[in-house]
Formats: C-alpha cells, structure tokens, sequence
C-alpha cells in the first residue's frame, strides 16, 4: 500500500530529513579544509620540484669556491692533487674533494678544463 497517505506526511518527512543538514555542514567544512591542506601540499611540492630542476640543470661553471686552475697538456689529477693538497692528507682523499668541489662525476680530466681546489 501506499507509504504516505497525505501530503503532510510527506512534507514532515522532509522536514525530518532537514535536520541532519547540519553534519553535511560540518562535512564541508572538513572539505574546506581539506582543500586548504591539497593546496598547500601542491606549493610545497612545486617549490620542491622547481629547486631540484634548477639543481639539476647545472652550469659550465665549478660550483664550488677555492682557488681555481686550468688543466693544461699532461696534467693528470693525481700530479695536480699531489702538488696542491695539504701535507697531511691522503693524496686519494684530496682527489674526490677536488671532484666534489669542480661538479665533477669522474677522475678524467682535458685541457682547458677549469678546476677548483677546494681549501681545508
């Protein structure tokens, strides 16, 4: 049979329904500050990112400071830390600084390259 018999049994079914709006409100308020919390995350995330690219990017210049040289024809690194590095470091050692401090990824070296030595 029918569910409702009258329009006012209707209308104060809606009526009933009308009073749980106030969890929705509550849930969009969480939404809002749900949003809040995304956008926040995606600046974060482009200042992160946009750091990395420019870290990556590099430069035909040494990033690091110190006194810079000039390979010329048959410098090797090793000649060219032994005759730069302190008097107590490990020659090896001294080597891998130089890398770091030139950006360099491996031990070859050419002429005309810049390198920079770095001070300890």
């Amino acid at each position: 049979m029918l569910k409702y018999s009258t329009y006012q049994s209707i209308y104060n079914k809606n009526e009933t329904s009308t009073q749980s709006e106030p969890k929705k409100m509550v849930s969009l308020k969480s939404n809002g500050s749900l949003c809040l919390k995304i956008i926040a995350l995606l600046i974060v995330v482009g200042i992160t990112c946009s750091g990395v690219i420019k870290a990556f990017a590099g430069s035909a210049e040494p990033v690091g400071s110190g006194q810079q040289i000039v390979v010329e024809q048959g410098d090797t690194l090793w000649e060219i830390a032994v005759s730069h590095k302190p008097k107590t470091m490990d020659t090896r050692v001294y080597i891998e600084a130089i890398k770091m401090a030139s950006g360099m990824t491996d031990s070859s070296i050419e002429t005309g390259q810049i390198l920079v030595l770095p001070e300890l």
